[in-house]
């Protein structure tokens, strides 16, 4: 006779129930301040979660939210005290520790909701958004910091990280060759359209594959900088270089 394995899993959170299911499920299990706190947003008393630079504070959200938390509102905008602009790796990094207390850290592990307003899509500091259909703007700041006047070429790159057939590790998509003086800086603009994400297919056809690209931009092969553009969308990319003609 095979023995049998049950799950410890709560009902409400079996993902093969009906959502109606596991909602009169959760009901039934949740205290009376565990559903009002449902119904509460943190915004301007962000600080109750968050330190003195801005990053998660585990133990103040232990005394703050031990009962979870419906909805946390607009984490990028600097609003209230300990409320910082973040950019889009440290919004990523601060979103993932929040959401780890809410679903590891309380009883019944519910997600909190997390909204910024922007017209679509994610918003964070140096970023915007765009339609589908639109361009891609990536600026970079080159400074002169030798005793000389020189020139240099800035280069963009971009790699498709994913895509369905064979592309090359980076392709040449953009150059701009400029004139410095000593201590002078200068900020270099390459839009990246759709046509300089776009691939022939296995079937010969020219289209462009929605997903991850990596925009490299510098001003050497060994002296790159690079970040990630999901297209449909459109960020803002910057980058810094002090250069020494």
């Amino acid at each position: 006779m095979l023995p049998v394995f049950f799950s410890q899993q709560p009902a409400y959170k079996n993902k093969n129930l009906a959502p109606e299911e596991r909602a009169k499920v959760l009901l039934a299990r949740m205290t009376l301040d565990e559903k009002a706190v449902q119904a509460q947003c943190l915004w301007i008393q962000k600080s109750q979660i968050l330190n003195d630079s801005g990053d998660f504070d585990e133990a103040k959200a232990v005394k703050n939210v031990k009962n979870g938390l419906g909805e946390l509102a607009r984490l990028n905008e600097n609003a209230g005290p300990n409320s910082y602009g973040y950019h889009p790796k440290q919004a990523a990094d601060l979103y993932n520790k929040i959401q780890h207390f809410f679903t590891d850290k309380t009883r019944l592990g519910i997600p909190v909701m997390v909204h910024e307003e922007s017209l679509h899509g994610q918003q964070t500091q140096d970023a915007s958004t765009m339609k589908s259909n639109g361009n891609a703007t990536v600026t970079v700041d080159i400074k002169n910091t030798g005793s000389r006047k020189g020139a240099d070429v800035v280069q963009m790159y971009i790699r498709d990280d994913y895509s369905s057939v064979t592309r090359p590790v980076k392709e040449l998509k953009g150059f701009k060759k400029i004139w410095l003086e000593p201590g002078q800086s200068q900020s270099v603009t390459f839009v990246i359209t759709p046509e300089l994400l776009s691939l022939y297919d296995k079937d010969m056809k020219w289209i462009i594959e929605p997903g991850d690209f990596t925009i490299i931009v510098g001003t050497a092969s060994d002296k790159t900088e690079s970040i990630n553009l999901r297209y449909p969308g459109k960020i803002f990319l910057g980058f810094f270089f002090n250069n020494n003609f």
